[in-house]
């Protein structure tokens, strides 16, 4: 079931008549014309660019100064860095070591692991 199928399946008409004139400018038609309209409109409004990047099969884990790709070399040195940042992107690398740190936690079901 598409987008526009579960808009008209589960949204009042006077729902989709409201999202309709302030989401697409305008008013009027059928319920399947403005279902669909409205899932035009997300589309169309949406951001479905991305980055995709292959990763080896073989990787190995090591303290490496420098490392290319996704190889894992490096990695050790990389997130040291990310958990101590320099001032200058401070916050940002912060919340990168946090997210990782998160999925780590998930990942292995482990609330305390960064307490080890």
């Amino acid at each position: 079931m598409g987008l526009a199928e579960k808009i008209l399946k589960n949204c009042p008409s006077d729902l989709t008549n409201d999202i309709t004139s302030k989401l697409c400018k305008f008013t009027g038609g059928t319920p399947e014309e403005r279902a669909y309209a409205i899932a035009a409109a997300i589309f169309n409004k949406a951001d479905f660019s991305f980055e995709a990047y292959l990763i080896g099969a073989f990787r190995q884990i090591t303290a490496e100064e420098e490392g290319e790709g996704l190889s894992g070399k490096g990695l050790i040195k990389k997130l040291r860095d990310l958990q101590s940042p320099r001032l200058t992107k401070y916050t940002i690398n912060k919340e990168k070591f946090n997210k990782i740190n998160e999925f780590v936690k998930e990942l292995l079901g482990e609330p305390d692991v960064n307490r080890r």
